[in-house]
């Protein structure tokens, strides 16, 4: 759980609220203001072999939220913090990181490392970070660092997660949205996981399932109100 103070006296009164076993675990954070900035990375013994740099765009509840559209663009500036973090943290495979990007001092401040890999690293292909052939650089001991490469001129390439922007969208009511992925605007179709029909079926059933879920809330809500 992620909580948002103004001042002072509202985060002493968050924290009297939090039982005392969440109040051994709570992380204090300054707020920066600036962009939310994903990486997803592999690492061999702390040395940086691929990285991918992202904006996050739209997210699911809020700004803390998982991420479902995202800006990939190239950032060379990054490369020095990325191989600062590899080396201090000892990282020995895949790392997914969350970054704040102050605007106004133009600084990367590191927020979260997650040493695991997740559903955004497949769709690196898209902007010239195959993460298949990093993982047999790292299994063949090839020390070589794939870098985010545009080859359309954009300055960002616009990347979705399907089944979680559209549950995004049935969230927020979104029917332009919805329209868009149902009539493939901007090609987002060529983000589905079509190879893995297994994967897109358990994706979509997740959906039907959160759906329907939804659906029943409001029923009992409903009901509760009449």
């Amino acid at each position: 759980m992620v909580y948002f103070c103004v001042d002072q006296n509202q985060l002493k009164l968050i924290i009297e609220k939090l039982s005392e076993s969440k109040k051994a675990r709570l992380v204090i954070q300054k707020y920066i203001k600036g962009e939310t900035i994903a990486v997803e990375a592999i690492y061999k013994d702390g040395t940086l072999m691929g990285y991918t740099y992202a904006t996050v765009v739209k997210t699911l509840k809020d700004e803390f939220g998982i991420s479902s559209e995202r800006h990939y663009s190239v950032n060379p500036d990054i490369e020095t913090s990325l191989a600062q973090i590899g080396h201090s943290f000892g990282i020995n495979g895949f790392a997914t990181m969350t970054f704040m990007f102050e605007t106004r001092t133009s600084k990367h401040y590191l927020v979260e490392a997650d040493l695991r890999p997740q559903g955004w690293f497949r769709l690196g292909a898209f902007c010239g970070v195959d993460f298949s052939k990093v993982i047999q650089n790292f299994l063949d001991n090839k020390n070589i660092l794939y870098r985010p490469l545009l080859l359309d001129g954009k300055a960002y390439l616009t990347m979705w997660r399907c089944f979680r922007d559209v549950r995004r969208c049935l969230q927020l009511l979104d029917w332009v949205g919805l329209w868009r992925w149902s009539t493939n605007a901007d090609n987002r179709w060529r983000f589905i996981i079509w190879y893995d029909w297994k994967m897109s079926l358990r994706l979509l059933l997740r959906a039907v399932t959160w759906i329907k879920y939804k659906l029943q809330q409001s029923l009992r809500i409903g009901i509760k109100e009449i």
